[in-house]
């Protein structure tokens, strides 16, 4: 008793002062704290975006060594795990031609309550908006969509989407197709989502784009030979 530090002090002025160094750790903790989370953050999001690449890089090259007509082998083989990468629910591949839209491949996470195969409801819709104005279109759960129909009953096939959008497959000025993107929850950055989707879109079109020229000389060929 009377001994330590604090001993010449009175009580009243040892509590501000233990009062005052608490807060000082209690921030530079904080703030340390802060700053390792913002680290992890970046670190995990440098993971995906290296994680996104490969598998880009991967789709690019398969489709380069593929023949058109075996161009859904690739998408098979790599858009389910690119929309995982992209955080999306269901992703779906449309070709357009002069008879309107034709899903090329569809993949929705089994997770999601769809069947692999099946497009799900709205998805079209979307597509044909965003072909229509040539530009991207996003899809938030709160926003008014006046392309949103009825939810399928239970005998019916489909899920709906609360929140997707589309970008458009151009090339050369030509629309080619559509991809479209769906989640059962909103993105945490639609813009950046919206980016990374037209990344994929750029290798999807110059695919789609030699699927349709390889089919149009077959046709041309057939016709020939009538």
């Amino acid at each position: 008793r009377g001994l330590g530090p604090f001993a010449s002090t009175s009580p009243t002025t040892t509590v501000a002062a233990l009062t005052l160094s608490l807060i000082v750790v209690s921030g530079t903790l904080l703030s340390l704290a802060t700053l390792l989370e913002e680290r992890r953050q970046a670190q995990h999001a440098l993971r995906v975006r290296l994680r996104f690449e490969e598998l880009l890089s991967r789709l690019s090259a398969a489709l380069v060594r593929l023949p058109g007509d075996q161009i859904a082998q690739a998408f098979d083989a790599w858009l389910g795990r690119i929309a995982r990468v992209l955080g999306v629910d269901s992703l779906t591949v449309f070709s357009h031609n002069p008879g309107g839209l034709q899903a090329v491949y569809s993949w929705t996470d089994p997770d999601a309550g769809g069947p692999l195969a099946a497009v799900p409801v709205d998805q079209e819709r979307w597509a044909r908006r965003s072909l229509a104005a040539r530009e991207p279109v996003i899809v938030l759960s709160g926003s008014d969509d006046p392309d949103r129909g009825p939810s399928p009953s239970p005998m019916l096939p489909g899920v709906v989407f609360p929140s997707g959008g589309v970008v458009p497959l151009l090339g050369e000025g030509d629309l080619i197709g559509a991809l479209v993107f769906a989640s059962l929850a909103d993105p945490p950055a639609p813009a950046a989502l919206v980016a990374n989707a037209q990344l994929v879109g750029e290798v999807l079109a110059s695919a789609l784009r030699r699927k349709q020229a390889e089919e149009a000389l077959r046709q041309s060929e057939i016709m020939k030979s009538a």
